[in-house]
C-alpha cells in the first residue's frame, strides 16, 4: 500500500473513532491524565445539566471514581432525577448506608457556620433552589475545634482566615472529599429559602 492510501485508511479509522456516539457513562481512559480525564470524558451522564465545579480535586476525583465506579454511578444517576424539586427533606437511601442522599432546606448565618469534615464519607453539594455559599479549605493548617466524632463522623475546626467561598445554584455541583473541610449552608443576602441535597458516598 503506497503513502497515500495508508494515509486515507488511517484517517478513516481515527474519524470513525472520534465519531462513535457514547452511550451511557462515559467510561476513563488510564493513557489520559487527570485533568483530561474529567474534562473530556468525565464518570456523570452526557445529558446531566448539571456541570462539577471547577474546585473539585481531579486528581483525587480520579482515584476516587476508578476505585469505586459502581457506588460513584449510583450517585450521579440520582443527582440526574428530574424529580429533585418534589423530594421532601430527609435521608434517601440508594445502596444501603454506602451511597445515601439527604435533602434539607436550611440557612445559617456566616457566623455560626461551621467548618466540618468527615472520614468515612464524601459530600456531593447540590443546590436544587435557591441560593447558598459553601466554603471550601484544606485539613493543613486548620486548627481542630472539637476532635473527630466516629458516631456523627464529624471533626470541626477553628476558622483560619482562609478557604475559598462559593455560590451554590442549581447549575454546578461540589465535591468535597474528606481532605476538604467545607463550610456549608451559608445564607446568600436576598435568599430566604434554599433546597439542597447532599449525596454521601463511603470511601476506602
Amino acid at each position: 500500500m503506497n503513502s497515500r492510501l495508508l494515509y486515507q485508511a488511517c484517517l478513516v479509522i481515527v474519524l470513525s473513532l472520534v465519531n462513535k456516539p457514547f452511550a451511557g457513562l462515559v467510561s476513563s481512559s488510564p493513557n489520559l491524565s487527570a485533568v483530561e480525564w474529567q474534562d473530556t470524558a468525565g464518570p456523570w451522564p452526557r445529558d446531566l445539566a448539571v456541570r462539577p465545579s471547577p474546585s473539585i480535586d481531579k486528581k483525587e476525583f480520579e482515584k476516587s471514581y476508578r476505585e469505586d465506579k459502581p457506588l460513584w454511578d449510583k450517585a450521579f444517576a440520582f443527582l440526574n432525577r428530574k424529580d429533585l424539586a418534589s423530594l421532601a427533606p430527609g435521608k434517601y437511601p440508594i445502596q444501603g448506608e454506602e451511597v445515601f442522599a439527604t435533602v434539607t432546606e436550611r440557612l445559617k448565618e456566616f457566623s455560626v457556620s461551621e467548618w466540618e469534615s468527615h472520614n468515612k464519607y464524601l459530600d456531593i453539594h447540590y443546590v436544587i433552589s435557591g441560593k447558598q455559599k459553601l466554603g471550601i479549605n484544606r485539613l493543613r493548617g486548620l486548627p481542630v475545634r472539637n476532635p473527630y466524632d466516629e458516631k456523627r463522623d464529624v471533626t470541626f475546626y477553628t476558622d483560619n482566615g482562609k478557604g475559598k467561598y462559593y455560590i451554590l445554584d442549581s447549575t454546578t455541583f461540589f465535591i468535597c472529599f474528606p481532605d476538604n473541610p467545607h463550610r456549608p449552608d451559608i445564607r446568600v443576602d436576598g435568599y430566604s429559602n434554599c433546597k439542597k441535597l447532599v449525596i454521601k458516598i463511603r470511601t476506602k
